[in-house]
């Protein structure tokens, strides 16, 4: 898109951009979540912060109930919710060498996810989908930024 752009630029043809119409496909959102899990550490993914223009926070915590590990990812848009959590479980299965065999879950509950369209509802199964491999982590809580 930027390309795009930046070529349309060049040629003095650049046009305002719709949100609405310009917004990433489902299909676009998982390839670049996919793309920034790649060779990322699953906590890197788990604290992800786009920066000032977050509006949405999650909150992942892991680990044994005496050493938990809070993870504060915050976002900017509510749609990329799901595809961020499913990066974070494939980075995960990725780092322990499970993806191939319970990745199959967390693929499920994304495409559960495009049927039923609760944000919440996708996070949280999504991510409950590597607990056979990562039992302790859990959601803790999904919501909006809001200004101080």
């Amino acid at each position: 898109m930027v390309s795009d752009q930046a070529s349309l630029h060049s040629l003095g043809e650049v046009k305002p951009m719709n949100d609405a119409i310009d917004a990433p496909t489902a299909s676009q959102r998982k390839t670049l979540w996919l793309v920034r899990g790649e060779n990322a550490a699953p906590e890197t993914l788990a604290s992800w912060s786009d920066g000032p223009q977050a509006r949405w926070s999650v909150v992942i915590e892991d680990g044994p109930e005496i050493d938990r590990k809070r993870y504060l990812a915050c976002l900017s848009d509510q749609l990329d919710l799901p595809f961020w959590a499913f990066a974070v479980a494939k980075a995960y299965l990725d780092d322990v060498g499970e993806w191939p065999l319970f990745g199959m879950a967390a693929e499920v509950a994304l495409e559960s996810y495009e049927e039923h369209q609760d944000i919440d509802l996708a996070v949280r199964e999504i991510i409950a989908a590597v607990h056979p491999v990562w039992p302790e982590v859990t959601v803790t809580r999904i919501e909006p930024i809001t200004a101080s």
